[in-house]
């Protein structure tokens, strides 16, 4: 069963079409600790360019690099010491692995389902039900997504909003191209 970060931004791939992968332990079913991040990028499906090619063959590579990629981490700080979140934030626990700059922290103080709790949209027993209900009321459309986006910001436990910025501007320009 995916967990509930897995369950929301799948349906978020479905909402607003945007080429997005959710990865983590057991082909995303599981997140990575942040302990474990340095690791898991590490592992065979990220430890060079051209390992990552041979997984993403679709992703367009300029120099040997892939092209336009950005890579959005996720960390609740719940079970995370103060200093394992300043790395994380600061991008010094990335910053020597070739993804490092490509790779964009996503911070939730103390987690997704706290947040959530805070726009008024409290998660039940079944979480995917519960994804697929805010899917429904604030992932239907761009302009809701936007608006989000705005919410998300305004809460300052999280920079969310960020991602959700950056995919609806995506969504725009391959709108306008």
């Amino acid at each position: 069963k995916p967990t509930f970060f897995t369950a929301v931004f799948q349906q978020f791939h479905v909402t607003i079409y945007i080429p997005l992968e959710v990865d983590g332990n057991q082909n995303g079913q599981s997140s990575v600790q942040i302990t474990s991040l340095r690791s898991f990028l590490e592992s065979d499906k990220y430890r060079t360019s051209s390992l990552f090619k041979q997984h993403h063959p679709d992703v367009r590579y300029l120099k040997g690099l892939p092209a336009d990629l950005t890579v959005f981490t996720w960390l609740d700080t719940d079970d995370a010491t103060p200093e394992w979140i300043e790395k994380y934030r600061s991008g010094r626990l990335v910053e020597d692995h070739w993804l490092g700059p490509m790779i964009v922290p996503i911070v939730s103080t103390p987690n997704l389902e706290a947040i959530f709790a805070t726009l008024e949209f409290p998660i039940g027993e079944d979480k995917c039900r519960t994804c697929e209900q805010f899917a429904t009321a604030r992932l239907s459309d761009p302009d809701a997504i936007a608006s989000l986006a705005k919410d998300l910001a305004l809460t300052k436990c999280t920079n969310l909003s960020e991602f959700l910025q950056f995919s609806c501007d995506w969504t725009q320009m391959k709108r306008s191209t």
